[in-house]
């Protein structure tokens, strides 16, 4: 029996976007989705992100580490959130944006969802993650790193196909012991080292063929979708950071880490302080 299955991953509130990925797969005959990670953040959308999802049959969510941790911390560990350091302003206020603008039905799914599953498919054994098995975030598997590197992405000798998402890169490559793995990109904010491969920003995802033989075919997809208004709908919903976002969806540069160029966007420490009265809410 033939399965397509779509290979969503890195929304990051990006809803049109999603949209127009959801759209596509709908044309496309594809019969189960799944999810590997970054919902929420830095872009606008919440809710709707899942309904998007449940409307192409999403049978596996999991959570990134811009959900696990950028967006839950402000809730589950506001005392960890550094006010003192620009970085952790920008993820902590956009992590109280996203808390204030999600159901408590959709927090719980984001409280429970893991950052790696395994699933058997007609003779083959499949391993999602977000980034490695037990760890969301980090640069362990960059697209140019050496094979050896993806090695802990193979759990077991069982394991015949990894998929991971978190670069950002559309990606097919083999392990040291000529193992699968891939990579369908990222639907809200697609990267690319090269600036005229960046210049390109579609939405990313991928569709993947399984039958009882193994895998015949692995589509990698591209899907245009209008960038301005996904900027009017951050703009309406005063999304905090709206410039960096707007800089994030143009050019695919992200800014996360460089605190001087952060402090231009909260001189006066307004967003530091909205942030501050939402953890002392939360705190035990």
């Amino acid at each position: 029996m033939t399965k397509r299955i779509a290979l969503i991953s890195d929304i990051h509130g990006n809803q049109t976007a999603l949209e127009a990925v959801v759209a596509d797969i709908k044309r496309s005959n594809v019969d189960e989705s799944w999810f590997l990670g970054d919902l929420l953040g830095p872009g606008p959308a919440t809710d709707v992100l899942f309904d998007l999802l449940n409307e192409v049959h999403t049978t596996i969510f999991l959570n990134g580490n811009w959900d696990t941790d950028c967006f839950l911390p402000v809730l589950n560990a506001p005392e960890t959130i550094d006010l003192t350091t620009q970085k952790w302003v920008y993820l902590g206020r956009v992590g109280q944006y996203i808390a204030e603008h999600l159901t408590p039905e959709h927090l719980a799914i984001m409280q429970q969802a893991p950052i790696h599953a395994e699933i058997k498919q007609g003779p083959l054994t499949l391993s999602l993650n977000h980034n490695l098995p037990d760890l969301a975030r980090g640069r362990d598997l960059e697209v140019a790193t050496d094979a050896n590197a993806f090695t802990p992405l193979f759990t077991s000798d069982a394991i015949d196909i990894a998929i991971y998402a978190h670069v950002h890169h559309q990606l097919l490559r083999y392990s040291t012991d000529d193992r699968l793995i891939i990579n369908p990109g990222a639907v809200g904010e697609p990267y690319f080292t090269h600036p005229r491969l960046n210049a390109d920003r579609r939405a990313q995802y991928a569709i993947l063929t399984l039958d009882d033989q193994g895998m015949p075919e692995i589509d990698f997809r591209k899907v245009a979708y209008d960038i301005a208004t996904e900027l009017k709908r951050a703009q309406t919903a005063n999304l905090p950071y709206y410039e960096l976002y707007q800089e994030l969806l143009e050019s695919g540069i992200s800014h996360t880490n460089d605190s001087d160029y952060l402090k231009q966007f909260d001189p006066d420490g307004h967003y530091a302080t909205e942030l501050q009265s939402f953890l002392n809410q939360h705190q035990n």
